[in-house]
């Protein structure tokens, strides 16, 4: 299985980005193998950027970690079948990936802010 997270950077090292549409990075995580990629958001520019990046991740794996999920991004990753969960703010993408592998992370099952929260 594949997650994907929200990231502040390149490596697991780096912090989760409370932003999911205009997150700086993202980590795609292979619970199998244990191998990490990285990947820019290359959708923080101009509208629509959660669920352009939403549909982003859900070509890239089966569930994702974030802090804030928006009700575009949320109901476009819902719509895709992915399993959306909050991650741990201020914590690194190696913790949020650890508390997600001991099932210490809530599904959300809606949004979580409103919409246009990634520009504040």
């Amino acid at each position: 299985m594949k997650i994907i997270i929200a990231s502040k950077g390149k490596q697991t090292s780096d912090l989760i980005d409370e932003r999911f549409g205009r997150c700086s990075f993202f980590i795609v995580y292979d619970t199998t193998t244990g191998e990490s990629e990285a990947f820019e958001n290359v959708f923080t520019q101009g509208g629509g950027a959660g669920t352009r990046t939403a549909q982003f991740a859900a070509e890239k794996a089966d569930a994702i970690i974030g802090i804030n999920f928006g009700p575009n991004a949320f109901e476009t990753l819902k719509a895709a079948g992915m399993k959306i969960y909050n991650g741990l703010q201020g914590k690194t993408i190696k913790e949020n990936i650890d508390a997600y592998l001991t099932q210490k992370l809530k599904q959300l099952i809606d949004a979580n802010v409103n919409s246009h929260n990634g520009l504040k």
